[in-house]
Formats: C-alpha cells, sequence, structure tokens
C-alpha cells in the first residue's frame, strides 16, 4: 500500500514539472538591443545597430579586431584598436607566464605552444599596459584603444581649435585673463 502511494506521488510530481517546463518563459539568452533576422531567400544574417548609434559613427563600429602578439619585456608590442571593436587578442610567452590586462580586470596564462587568449569588447578609449600578472609592474605589451575618426576629420590633426588653423595667439588662462602675443 504504502508502495502504490509513493509511485502515485512520483508521478504527481513529475506531471506537475512537465506543466510547469511547459509554461515557463523561452530564455534563449538573446542579447537586449540586437536585432538578428534572417531572410528566406538569401539565407544571410543581419545584424542591426543597437539604438542609440548615431549614423556618424555607424561603421566604424563593431569590428573584429583579430591580432598576436609575442610578449616582450625588452620591446613590448603594441596593439591597436578602436572603441566599439570587437578584439580577439592572443599572447605567446617565452618563458610561460600568466598574462593580465589588469585595467580591464581580465587574465589568462600564456606559453610558447598555449597562448593566452583574451576576447574583449573596447568600450573606453585608453592605453592598457599588458603586463605580467604575477608581477604588474613587468609590461610585456601595450594596448591601445582610440575613438573612431569621424568622416571629415582630418587624420592626424590635433590641433583641437577648429578655428581654420593656429592664428598664433595662446589660449585664454584658465583666470580669464589673456594673453597678447608679443
Amino acid at each position: 500500500m504504502a508502495a502504490r502511494r509513493l509511485i502515485i506521488v512520483l508521478i504527481l510530481l513529475l506531471a506537475a514539472s512537465v506543466v510547469a517546463a511547459s509554461i515557463a518563459p523561452d530564455r534563449t539568452g538573446r542579447l537586449v538591443g540586437v536585432d538578428t533576422t534572417t531572410d528566406t531567400t538569401t539565407e544571410e544574417t543581419t545584424t542591426e545597430e543597437p539604438p542609440g548609434v548615431p549614423e556618424s559613427a555607424k561603421g566604424a563600429i563593431g569590428e573584429v579586431v583579430r591580432d598576436h602578439i609575442d610578449a616582450s619585456v625588452k620591446d613590448p608590442p603594441t596593439v591597436e584598436a578602436f572603441v566599439g571593436d570587437q578584439l580577439t587578442l592572443t599572447v605567446s610567452s617565452d618563458p610561460a607566464r600568466e598574462i593580465a590586462i589588469l585595467p580591464l580586470g581580465i587574465t589568462d596564462f600564456a606559453g610558447t605552444d598555449t597562448p593566452a587568449y583574451f576576447n574583449i569588447l573596447l568600450r573606453e578609449p585608453g592605453s592598457y599596459p599588458i603586463t605580467d600578472g604575477s608581477d604588474p609592474g613587468v609590461v610585456v605589451g601595450k594596448l591601445e584603444v582610440r575613438l573612431p575618426q569621424k568622416p571629415g576629420d582630418g587624420a592626424g590633426d590635433d590641433s583641437g581649435s577648429g578655428d581654420g588653423g593656429d592664428t598664433g595667439v595662446s589660449p585664454a588662462i584658465p583666470s580669464g585673463e589673456e594673453t597678447v602675443p608679443s
């Protein structure tokens, strides 16, 4: 009699779990703000830009950058990328060591046969040292992340004034006084 009751309870629990699984929401892990659609005529998948991306920045955002460097204390190599890029970086090292990009909070182990592997979405511009994980003072590489150039910006134009060029006049002194060129 007790065995029958136990079997009935187990069957009821199984039925309840099947019902709960069938009415639970589907959690497939889609990214919020990224719509992926499939065109059935060409079998091509397209990804639309997330909302809020300015038109001037589209096309310059979201490049996939793959790079490989050999960790070197004497001559640290530099990896260059732009904000919005998806960087896949592999770092080989001889001798084997832990490789860290501490400002981004990531580390991995690297050797000559097994490189460290980093997959990073670059969100902030800056210069990030790639260091030996056991001694953060030992720089073995550098990651330079820059803002993407807008169309019409001059390459290497760092004047920053936007007033048509350098007139030879010094900028305003912070106290509000201006200097007169002599």
